[in-house]
């Protein structure tokens, strides 16, 4: 090789890098922007308004005791139990979350309560934490994959694809505590990293401290920490400092070299076990209150444990995982929350293929040290998760949110792969990876602004389709809409008052004895009834379908 043409190379990847930066910023910019772009847009579903509740310190039963009652309401009743109230304390957020939820525990929602008494508690101003929480994801990737990879290509690589997948952008724009989760798995990953390859007391002492963090942020952080564990058992091995100057290698059919240098399982396995301990210690008050509340935690998750058919359920995993990268969602096209349909498959098939081909391509080009993190977030999901549901039936991974840190590892997979093909390959062969990758960050960008736009989307669950149930009733008259407490009514009912107009009646009972139905309005609605409620109904009216779903029917009074 000439002088000449080394200089040139260099010249080129010099070039290559620059243009990648310069990328990295204009995507940053974009991502950044779509997730604080309308905000308020997106229906405020059923899980959101449970959140109101709790940071405004009530439990269902403020909620249900005072308006199911069979009085006739004004949408507008609801919006007491929605904000902030000055008797009322963070104290009472916490009581009522465990009261209520203790699945979920009390870092977000004490987070969002301060929050909320500064900048306000409309939809916009709650969702507007989890955005700014997201932010924290980037530098946290970032981190992770230095002290994975000892690589800057494949952390911009991987914040690139980040700041507009349209799957973390919809979970930065929810009152819920997703985002931050997301952000404490990509942390305690980072800390845990470099724990090991330090080994120092006070690198082990921080990682205790990202598992407490973690496991207030969700309690499925348990299974992040099963990953650090399957990961260092899996390796046995300690870490020597590496300077931070190395580099992916110039030959993509070249390995990466295992750091390790020698065994010394047991004196890391020692220290992973008392940062797990001292985390888990300082966890202990919730746990207790979780066992404590045990019943009302089963009940509120009951729902999982659904029967469901193979079909629909590797459907739902395929329709998840696409939506890391691209996520056109074909309600958009056909005005339906889910579409078994040849579309949807074709649309998104290539992502899949994609995503299996980077697996593979992690695996055989980087050591054991490197690859068996990405692949413990993913297979202690499929293990614990995705394989029980498939031999029980059952729907616990149908939960895309619940996912995240299989998401994860599949994206930490794709970030190596880009940022290897993309530098090291054939000229030829790089030509064709980088327009693979502008496809790929231009399918994110267009799946981000078809979402911004639309008012509502699949991760809206029971109340997707509110806006269309809430435009029928808009235009009557005057409306009275009837309804129960029972199942998600009481929240999805609330999600539903903020789009009805305040012209609106609404009749709510806790069961399914009916008061004697008023005179005097134009249409009778009856939202989402169960046996019992249209068993009331029957003698007098007859139910006709308005909306397909069958989610809201009209009273017809029957001719005597």
């Amino acid at each position: 090789m000439t002088i000449s043409t080394a200089r040139l190379q260099r010249t080129s990847a010099n070039l290559l890098r620059d243009r990648l930066v310069v990328l990295l910023v204009i995507v940053l910019v974009i991502g950044i922007a779509f997730r604080f772009v309308n905000l308020d847009t997106k229906v405020y579903w059923h899980d959101e308004t449970r959140t109101s509740l709790r940071i405004a310190g009530y439990r269902v039963s403020d909620l249900t005791g005072q308006l199911f009652n069979g009085h006739e309401i004004s949408p507008l009743e609801f919006k007491r139990f929605q904000h902030i109230n000055p008797d009322r304390n963070i104290l009472h957020t916490f009581i009522s979350l465990g009261a209520n939820d203790p699945k979920h525990p009390p870092l977000y929602y004490g987070l969002l309560r301060i929050w909320t008494q500064f900048v306000g508690d409309a939809i916009a101003q709650v969702r507007a934490l989890s955005a700014v929480l997201s932010l924290f994801a980037f530098p946290c990737l970032y981190w992770l994959c230095r002290e994975l990879f000892r690589s800057h290509r494949v952390a911009q690589v991987g914040c690139l694809l980040l700041a507009v997948s349209p799957f973390q952008v919809l979970y930065a724009q929810e009152a819920r505590e997703y985002a931050l989760w997301t952000v404490t798995i990509l942390l305690s990953s980072a800390v845990f990293l470099r724990a090991i390859r330090l080994q120092t007391r006070q690198s082990w002492l921080w990682y205790g401290a990202t598992v407490a963090l973690s496991l207030y942020s969700f309690t499925l952080s348990v299974l992040v920490i099963l990953v650090h564990g399957v990961y260092l058992l899996g390796t046995g091995i300690y870490w020597r400092n590496t300077p931070s100057s190395e580099r992916l290698s110039e030959r993509s059919s070249e390995r990466l070299t295992d750091r390790a240098i020698g065994f010394r399982l047991p004196a890391i396995w020692k220290n992973y076990w008392l940062a797990v301990g001292a985390g888990c210690l300082a966890f202990v008050p919730w746990a207790i209150l979780i066992v404590l509340r045990f019943d009302q935690l089963r009940g509120n998750t009951r729902q999982l444990f659904d029967e469901k058919e193979y079909t629909s359920l590797v459907y739902d995993w395929f329709f998840g995982i696409s939506s890391l990268f691209f996520d056109p969602n074909g309600a958009i096209f056909t005005g339906k929350l889910t579409q078994h349909s040849l579309w949807d498959y074709v649309m998104r098939l290539p992502v899949i293929v994609l995503i299996v081909y980077s697996l593979y391509f992690l695996c055989k080009t980087t050591s054991k040290s490197i690859w068996l993190l990405p692949l413990s977030l993913i297979g202690v999901q499929v293990i614990t998760m995705m394989i029980p549901d498939l031999l029980f039936k059952i729907q616990m991974s149908e939960v895309p949110r619940y996912l995240i840190p299989l998401y994860l590892g599949i994206h930490l997979a794709v970030s190596y792969m880009f940022a290897s093909v993309i530098f090291n390959h054939h000229r030829t062969l790089q030509t064709w990876w980088r327009l693979i990758f502008v496809v790929l960050i231009s399918a994110g960008i267009f799946s981000c602004f078809v979402s911004s736009q639309a008012t509502s989307w699949w991760n809206k669950g029971s109340s997707f389709y509110h806006p269309a149930i809430a435009t029928i009733i808009n235009q009557t008259e005057r409306p009275l809409l009837i309804s129960n407490s029972r199942g998600t009514n009481s929240g999805n009912l609330v999600s539903l008052s903020y789009l009805l107009n305040p012209t609106s009646r609404l009749l709510l009972v806790t069961d399914a004895e009916l008061p004697a139905i008023p005179t005097g309005y134009s249409d009778i609605f009856v939202y989402n009834p169960n046996t019992a409620l249209r068993h009331v109904l029957q003698p007098q009216y007859e139910s006709v379908p308005v909306h397909e779903p069958g989610k809201l029917w009209k009273l017809v009074p029957k001719q005597t």
